[in-house]
């Protein structure tokens, strides 16, 4: 697995790249990066800052998240609504499945 840093990502992203399949993130900050068709299939993003993070089109297969900071923006909160259409990136897997 090929160690990233957050840095090294953005740079390779804004040349064009996409295919970040297996690569070792872990640690990193990717908080509020836009990161639209990504491939990060079987990356690991463990203890990852990945708040405010766009996913949009992503291939997050098999990626791992475990202990990843995420969660809802404080402006969504705010009189308890949620941005339209707001959906689960993240689903956990059902048992049997």
């Amino acid at each position: 697995m090929q160690r990233l840093t957050a840095k090294d990502l953005q740079r390779r992203y804004r040349a064009g790249e996409r295919n970040f399949a297996g690569v070792d993130l872990s640690g990193e900050s990717l908080r509020g990066m836009n990161l639209k068709g990504i491939n990060l299939a079987g990356a690991d993003l463990s203890r990852t800052d990945i708040r405010g993070t766009r996913f949009v089109n992503a291939n997050l297969q098999g990626t791992q998240f475990t202990q990843a900071r995420a969660g809802l923006q404080r402006r969504w909160l705010r009189k308890g609504s949620l941005p339209p259409r707001q959906t689960t990136l993240l689903k956990r897997p059902e048992i049997g499945a």
